[in-house]
C-alpha cells in the first residue's frame, strides 16, 4: 500500500487558518486541522501536493477594472451572488496600518475606497503575501469557495452560507463529492476559534485542490498576468 498523498484546503478563521486535508488516493480519511499561521499550514507534516486558499494572491499596481480580472470572471459564475467576491486592494494599499491610511493609499494608486470588511482582511492578506513566492505557483492556488460550490452544483447556492438552509445545501453538496457529513457536522471546533461556515469553505477549497491534482480545475483567467512580485493573479475552481 502506498502512502497517502494529500491536498489541503484553507480558509481564514479567528484562530488563524482552518484546513481540510484530503488523500488523493482515497486510502486515508479526510482530516481537519487548525493552523495558527499560514507558514505552518504550508509546512504541514502531510506535505500536501496542492494547497488551495480562500485569499487573494497577487495584487495589481493600478486598477484594470472593478477588481482583478480573476475576480471579474468569478463574479460571472456567481450571478445573483456576485457581491460575495470582493475587489482586492491595490498592492500599495497593503502598507496601510489603518483603514483611513489604506483608503488613501488605494486611491493614490488610482483605486477606489476600501470597505471596513475589506480592510479587516489586511492582516491575512499581508501574511499570505509575505509567505508565498512565485516558485510556489504550481503548489499554492487562490480559490473562492462560493464560486467553487457553484461550479460543482452547476449553479450558485440558493441560500446564504450562514443560514441553516445554506449550511444544509453545502453539506449535502460536499457529501456528494466524498466529504462525509459527520466530519463537518456538528461543527468540529469552538466557535471562538473558527466559524461553522469557515470549515465548509475550507472543505470546498480542498475539493478544488483535488480538482487541480486531477487536471479538472479551471483557471480564471486561463492565462493570468503576474503582479510586481511575480505572483499569478488567478482564481482556480
Amino acid at each position: 500500500m502506498t502512502s497517502p498523498e494529500w491536498v489541503l484546503g484553507l480558509d481564514g478563521c479567528k484562530a488563524g487558518w482552518v484546513g481540510v486535508l484530503l488523500d488523493t488516493s482515497g486510502q486515508a480519511e479526510p482530516a481537519l486541522r487548525l493552523f495558527p499561521t499560514i507558514t505552518e499550514a504550508l509546512n504541514a507534516p502531510e506535505n500536501p501536493a496542492v494547497i488551495a486558499i480562500d485569499i487573494p494572491i497577487g495584487f495589481e499596481a493600478s486598477p484594470s477594472g472593478s477588481g482583478r480580472e480573476c475576480e471579474r470572471l468569478a463574479r460571472k459564475i456567481l450571478k445573483g451572488r456576485a457581491s460575495s467576491i470582493f475587489s482586492s486592494p491595490l498592492r500599495a494599499a497593503l502598507a496601510g496600518e489603518s483603514h483611513v491610511q489604506a483608503i488613501a493609499l488605494n486611491r493614490a494608486a488610482g483605486g477606489p475606497g476600501l470597505s471596513a470588511q475589506s480592510f479587516a482582511l489586511f492582516k491575512k492578506l499581508r501574511e499570505v503575501d509575505a509567505a508565498i513566492r512565485p516558485d510556489m505557483s504550481t503548489r499554492v492556488y487562490e480559490t473562492h469557495p462560493e464560486a467553487g460550490f457553484a461550479v460543482l452544483s452547476g449553479a450558485p447556492m440558493a441560500h446564504n452560507k450562514k443560514t441553516l438552509e445554506g449550511r444544509a445545501e453545502r453539506l449535502a453538496l460536499l457529501a456528494r463529492h466524498g466529504l462525509p457529513a459527520d466530519l463537518l457536522d456538528p461543527h468540529p471546533f469552538r466557535k471562538k476559534d473558527c466559524a461553522p461556515d469557515d470549515v465548509l469553505d475550507a472543505a470546498m477549497c480542498a475539493l478544488t485542490a483535488l480538482r487541480v491534482v486531477r487536471g479538472e480545475a479551471m483557471s480564471l483567467p486561463a492565462e493570468p498576468q503576474r503582479d510586481a512580485r511575480g505572483l499569478p493573479m488567478r482564481i482556480v475552481l
